[in-house]
């Protein structure tokens, strides 16, 4: 796997969420104005931001556990690859997943970061660097949460790497 591809899909952790999440209430007059009132998140608001769920994202997910430790699941074009690691938060706002890929053909770490900010009801991002504010969540009940309690990972992780471990 290229530096490349995980950039791709590092990115698709972004795109993923910015296509499930809902769009900032009317009377919120521009994405950068409220972003720019919002306050960073601390510590202990993203742990409960994360912790125990899944971050559900078009062709797989990630799932937080609460000791802080970090699975995940992707496929790119039709190959699928598994990351294990650890997310670590800041009381400024910023929420960095350390992980190892595992691919067909071998492995590669990456590091992922994430700033995160807060204002009334509703939750930034911006994936780093060089990505776009986006809203996380808004406080509205959503069809399509970017996060749901509990593992929704695990078991299609552990099929996944029973695969690449026959590759």
């Amino acid at each position: 796997m290229t530096n490349t591809t995980l950039r791709r899909i590092a990115a698709g952790l972004a795109t993923g969420l910015a296509l499930a999440i809902s769009a900032l209430p009317a009377q919120s007059a521009t994405l950068a104005e409220a972003v720019a009132k919002a306050k960073p998140m601390n510590a202990g608001e993203l742990y409960e931001l994360y912790a125990g769920k899944t971050w559900r994202w078009g062709d797989g997910g990630a799932y937080f556990a609460a000791d802080r430790t970090f699975t995940a699941i992707a496929t790119e074009d039709g190959t699928p690859s598994i990351a294990e690691g650890r997310w670590r938060i800041t009381d400024t706002g910023r929420m960095c997943l350390e992980a190892t890929w595992r691919f067909k053909g071998g492995a590669s770490p990456a590091v992922t970061c994430f700033q995160h900010r807060s204002g009334g009801r509703a939750v930034f991002q911006l994936a780093e660097p060089g990505g776009n504010w986006s809203v996380m969540m808004d406080g509205r009940p959503s069809q399509y949460p970017p996060l749901v309690r509990g593992d929704e990972i695990s078991q299609r992780l552990n099929a996944l790497r029973a695969e690449l471990a026959r590759r």
